[in-house]
Protein backbone atom coordinates (compact mmCIF):
# COMPACT_ATOMS: atom_id res chain seq x y z
CA UNK A 1 0.00 0.00 0.00
CA UNK A 2 2.47 2.76 1.04
CA UNK A 3 4.39 1.49 -2.21
CA UNK A 4 1.78 2.57 -4.39
CA UNK A 5 1.37 5.78 -3.17
CA UNK A 6 5.07 6.62 -3.05
CA UNK A 7 5.04 5.60 -6.90
CA UNK A 8 2.44 7.80 -7.01
CA UNK A 9 4.23 10.52 -5.51
CA UNK A 10 6.76 9.62 -7.69
CA UNK A 11 4.80 10.35 -10.85
CA UNK A 12 2.96 13.54 -9.92
CA UNK A 13 6.38 14.67 -8.88
CA UNK A 14 7.83 13.78 -12.65
CA UNK A 15 5.34 15.42 -14.48
CA UNK A 16 5.33 18.50 -11.76
CA UNK A 17 9.29 18.87 -12.66
CA UNK A 18 8.46 18.62 -16.40
CA UNK A 19 6.06 21.26 -16.47
CA UNK A 20 8.51 23.53 -14.54
CA UNK A 21 11.23 22.84 -16.93
CA UNK A 22 14.64 21.18 -16.42
CA UNK A 23 15.30 20.30 -12.94
CA UNK A 24 18.15 21.63 -11.00
CA UNK A 25 20.71 20.06 -9.09
CA UNK A 26 21.04 19.66 -5.32
CA UNK A 27 22.67 23.08 -4.23
CA UNK A 28 22.18 24.73 -7.76
CA UNK A 29 20.98 28.05 -7.98
CA UNK A 30 18.62 29.88 -10.16
CA UNK A 31 20.48 31.53 -13.26
CA UNK A 32 21.19 31.66 -16.98
CA UNK A 33 19.79 34.71 -17.35
CA UNK A 34 22.16 36.13 -18.76
CA UNK A 35 23.39 33.93 -20.48
CA UNK A 36 20.30 33.60 -22.46
CA UNK A 37 20.32 37.08 -22.90
CA UNK A 38 23.62 37.16 -23.87
CA UNK A 39 22.96 33.96 -26.74
CA UNK A 40 19.84 36.51 -27.84
CA UNK A 41 22.00 39.25 -28.49
CA UNK A 42 24.65 36.82 -30.68
CA UNK A 43 21.63 36.02 -32.62
CA UNK A 44 20.97 39.64 -33.46
CA UNK A 45 23.97 40.02 -34.57
CA UNK A 46 24.75 42.43 -31.53
CA UNK A 47 27.77 42.27 -29.63
CA UNK A 48 27.00 39.30 -26.69
CA UNK A 49 30.10 37.72 -26.77
CA UNK A 50 32.06 37.42 -23.11
CA UNK A 51 35.16 39.74 -22.97
CA UNK A 52 38.28 37.78 -23.39
CA UNK A 53 41.18 39.21 -21.60
CA UNK A 54 44.05 39.85 -23.40
CA UNK A 55 46.62 36.79 -22.98
CA UNK A 56 49.22 38.32 -19.94
CA UNK A 57 47.45 40.88 -18.86
CA UNK A 58 46.13 39.14 -15.93
CA UNK A 59 48.76 39.03 -13.30
CA UNK A 60 48.96 35.61 -11.02
CA UNK A 61 48.38 36.70 -7.46
CA UNK A 62 50.65 35.16 -4.72
CA UNK A 63 49.76 33.25 -2.28
CA UNK A 64 49.42 35.30 0.56
CA UNK A 65 46.90 37.55 -1.50
CA UNK A 66 44.77 34.56 -2.38
CA UNK A 67 44.47 33.04 1.43
CA UNK A 68 43.54 36.75 2.44
CA UNK A 69 40.83 37.42 -0.46
CA UNK A 70 39.33 33.91 0.72
CA UNK A 71 39.62 34.71 4.15
CA UNK A 72 37.50 37.90 3.92
CA UNK A 73 34.60 36.33 1.55
CA UNK A 74 34.33 33.74 4.46
CA UNK A 75 33.72 36.15 6.58
CA UNK A 76 31.44 38.07 4.38
CA UNK A 77 29.34 35.23 4.10
CA UNK A 78 29.50 34.24 7.84
CA UNK A 79 28.76 37.45 9.13
CA UNK A 80 25.20 37.31 7.29
CA UNK A 81 23.65 34.36 10.06
CA UNK A 82 25.54 36.70 12.72
CA UNK A 83 22.98 39.78 11.91
CA UNK A 84 20.14 37.11 11.87
CA UNK A 85 20.37 35.89 15.04
CA UNK A 86 21.04 39.34 16.58
CA UNK A 87 17.44 40.46 15.12
CA UNK A 88 16.27 37.65 16.78
CA UNK A 89 16.96 38.39 19.91
CA UNK A 90 16.23 41.44 20.03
Amino acid sequence: KREKRKEKRKEEEKKRREERGRERRKGEKKGGKKRRRREKKREKGEKGGKKEEKKGEKVKEGKEEKKRRKREERGRRRGKGKKRRRKEEE
